[in-house]
């Protein structure tokens, strides 16, 4: 867990896990195994080994948890910026102790759980029913080009009946939402480190149009301007970074 993070739009990081592999191209230049091998090397081989987290880290969620409700302060927390909660090779065990460890901490009502995904497919097999429409945990799905937008947006609100929302991050080309009506949140940001595949800040303009039209909070993360990676930029004399209320709300 990290306390703080350098996700802008989220106040801390818990990874109960870490490992992952590649399924769309999105994943091309993935941040978390980039991570792994630089400064880490928990996992051995990046797509095929899964590494767990120690007892002690699990336990500083319901710690933190704590803290947040004594505090009488939100947070917001990401499942997963080194894995992903719903990654059919990660062990099964891993994940029904994930479930039953949210299934405390929620109950605080101090934290938003979020879960980011590239394999909305499984929800509805994995997730507990009974965290269906739970307020304090917020799914959402990667959508770095049109055809993954398409295809795991249906399926996140098919699957999902809870806080949503839509992280367009390495955003790969320009992207008409579907479903917009539906989204309550849209996070959108620039590939990064070597090989990173460039971004036009015309498909950021669309998409923010997007969102305005439909009332829907937009969060503008990092550009790549003049070869430099800028963390919260302005576009068009603003900084974009506009989060739903906890708890479901827009």
């Amino acid at each position: 867990m990290s306390e703080k993070t350098n996700i802008d739009w989220c106040d801390s990081t818990f990874n109960p896990w870490w490992g992952c592999r590649k399924v769309s191209e999105g994943c091309l230049n993935c941040y978390a195994e980039r991570e792994n091998a630089g400064r880490f090397k928990r996992v051995r081989e990046w797509g095929v080994d899964y590494w767990r987290t120690g007892k002690s880290y699990w336990d500083k969620a319901e710690t933190w948890a704590k803290e947040a409700m004594r505090k009488g302060k939100m947070r917001r927390v990401l499942v997963g910026s080194m894995m992903d909660p719903f990654d059919a090779n990660a062990p099964a065990i891993w994940r029904r102790d994930l479930w039953r460890l949210l299934g405390q901490v929620v109950k605080y009502d101090s934290i938003e759980w979020i879960l980011l995904t590239k394999r909305p497919e499984n929800i509805f097999g994995m997730l507990p029913d009974e965290f269906q429409g739970n307020p304090l945990i917020r799914i959402g799905v990667s959508a770095e080009n049109q055809a993954r937008a398409d295809q795991r947006i249906e399926q996140l609100l098919t699957s999902w009946s809870g806080p949503n929302f839509v992280s367009v991050e390495p955003m790969l080309e320009a992207i008409e939402l579907p479903y917009m009506n539906h989204l309550q949140w849209v996070i959108c940001g620039c590939e990064s480190g070597p090989g990173a595949r460039p971004m036009e800040l015309g498909w950021v303009r669309g998409l923010r149009h997007q969102c305005l039209a439909w009332e829907v909070p937009f969060f503008f993360k990092q550009a790549l301007i003049d070869g430099q990676r800028v963390k919260m930029p302005e576009l068009d004399g603003k900084v974009w970074d506009q989060k739903p209320v906890i708890g479901g709300g827009w």
